[in-house]
């Protein structure tokens, strides 16, 4: 029999939505199309499953659907590579994709590959709703062929002020905005940042801010479009009627949430107004060195380029000489006690300054341990820091760290048997063989060397086997869901550490619960 044809395999009489879902993991796939059959919408007619890359392509050229929604992640053919594959030539598919928590990187290339929204796992009733209402309203009902207008227009710059800031090109902002409908001359650039210390919640709280502020800038004297830093921050680039208006720009801020404006570590940092011919890189930089000025203007979480300038005028220098050599001579206690006083809550100095200041610390403690041939520990730079108590507390850490690492045990303790209950403590959390040698006071191939000789195995096997075991006791227990056992041994994909545990036992999680031990 004759193979039939795209255009024979769809009534064009029927114009409810053809969905697509794409996952490697079939029970994740049916159970979102079950989800789609149970919210009995009259927009969604077929829903349709292919579970692996190569298999989604075949069935968005023979099936023709509406909307796809697809796992950005697959062996083999990535949901990346199919959105890439697909984008070669008109499409009338709206694509949304499935991901993690930790997957903010490959969401950031699913929007420049064209992918119109994206759904945390895992989905909800209420995500496929939402999901409906945003492909219903914003692709016309005629069969679908096109996205709207205003979403492309949107796509199409957030696109090239990113390849503008990954790239580091010489790219304009009129060049960027190039082909879409300019409401004045003047440009302002602004960046949301939030919390890193809530990392599993930035990309679902990110998701959002967009929506919100585009609802807000839909006038006549103010167009927003969005795009994500390369600090995976939210961007902002408003196109303004008048070159001194700001206003519908601290409205959008002001108007936000509570619950996303007063979250700790959220800020909100606002650019002059430029030109069309200002360089997008250029432009940008100088809106990022304001998110420096956070950590000094007190309760305040949001600042304009001549706010700073006011307050602040000039850079002043906080001088940490004495201090720097103090650091680099082993006297560790003093690089703390300096941390205290420079990042004290009534700070002086400012934006600048302080992470001078806090570069130069840092860098002294790596000269020493680099000298006294110890591990240098992991330390964040100071913009993915919060609050000065944060800053004090990175410093902290960090010498604290160093002074184990030079100091002989206190007890008799065996390092390796430290270790071994220092590995049970954390499971939760990401661990590292150079975190846990730290932790024992052991140079990293040292610690590597006699934990294999004192346990007969290698760090990474015993930390799995760890995970393994602890997540198969929980299990026994009827009331603890997956996902709950996947976060308590340091698991923060649902679907990775069902691939993990399945690979070590050759069962599912599902399929163990209330098998003996």
């Amino acid at each position: 029999m004759a193979r039939e044809s795209p255009s024979q395999s769809r009534d064009s009489s029927d114009a409810r939505m053809r969905v697509l879902v794409v996952d490697d993991e079939p029970m994740i796939a049916r159970g979102i199309k079950s989800m789609l059959e149970r919210l009995g919408d009259s927009r969604v007619g077929e829903v349709l499953t292919a579970f692996s890359g190569a298999d989604a392509v075949e069935r968005i050229r023979d099936a023709l659907p509406d909307v796809v929604i697809l796992d950005i992640r697959m062996p083999g053919m990535t949901g990346l590579d199919v959105l890439e594959r697909c984008a070669s030539g008109a499409r009338s598919a709206a694509f949304f994709v499935l991901s993690g928590h930790d997957e903010f990187d490959y969401v950031k290339r699913a929007f420049k590959l064209g992918a119109l929204d994206y759904l945390l796992k895992p989905a909800s009733l209420d995500d496929l709703s939402a999901l409906v209402d945003t492909a219903s309203g914003r692709i016309p009902t005629a069969r679908l062929e096109s996205i709207a207008v205003d979403v492309t227009a949107r796509w199409t710059v957030q696109v090239e002020v990113e390849r503008a800031l990954d790239e580091r090109t010489a790219t304009t902002i009129a060049e960027a905005v190039a082909g879409t409908s300019a409401v004045g001359d003047w440009y302002r650039f602004a960046v949301i940042r939030t919390s890193r210390a809530i990392a599993d919640d930035a990309l679902s709280l990110r998701k959002r801010i967009g929506p919100q502020l585009w609802e807000q800038s839909a006038g006549h004297d103010a167009r927003v479009y969005f795009f994500w830093t390369p600090d995976s921050d939210l961007g902002l680039l408003w196109n303004l009627r008048d070159r001194d208006s700001i206003e519908p720009v601290e409205r959008c801020w002001t108007d936000l949430s509570p619950g996303i404006r007063n979250a700790s570590g959220s800020f909100f940092a606002v650019g002059d107004a430029v030109g069309g011919d200002a360089r997008v890189a250029a432009a940008y930089d100088s809106v990022v060195s304001i998110l420096l000025y956070r950590f000094a203007v007190g309760d305040r979480s949001h600042a304009s380029a001549a706010e700073v300038r006011d307050r602040f005028g000039i850079p002043s220098a906080i001088n940490v000489e004495d201090v720097v050599r103090d650091a680099e001579s082993g006297r560790i206690e003093l690089l703390v006690d300096a941390s205290n006083r420079i990042f004290a809550d009534s700070a002086y100095g400012h934006g600048s300054a302080l992470s001078t200041a806090y570069d130069s610390l840092v860098d002294s403690l790596a000269r020493y341990c680099e000298r006294a041939g110890i591990s240098v520990p992991a330390i964040r730079r100071m913009p993915e820091l919060d609050s000065l108590r944060h800053v004090r507390e990175e410093i902290a850490h960090a010498a604290a760290a160093v002074r184990s690492a030079t100091m002989a045990p206190l007890d008799s303790t065996h390092p390796v048997d430290y270790a071994i209950e220092y590995v049970d403590g954390h499971l939760a959390e990401e661990l590292s063989m150079a975190q846990v040698a730290e932790a024992a006071g052991m140079s990293y191939s040292h610690f590597s060397r006699v934990f294999k000789e004192r346990t007969g195995e290698g760090f990474n096997r015993y930390l799995l086997r760890r995970r393994m075991e602890r997540a198969r006791a929980m299990l026994a227990r009827p009331t603890v869901r997956v996902s709950e056992v996947a976060y308590a041994v340091g698991y923060r994909s649902h679907k990775h550490f069902t691939r993990a545990f399945r690979d070590y036992y050759g069962r599912t999680p599902s399929e163990v619960r209330g098998v003996p031990l």
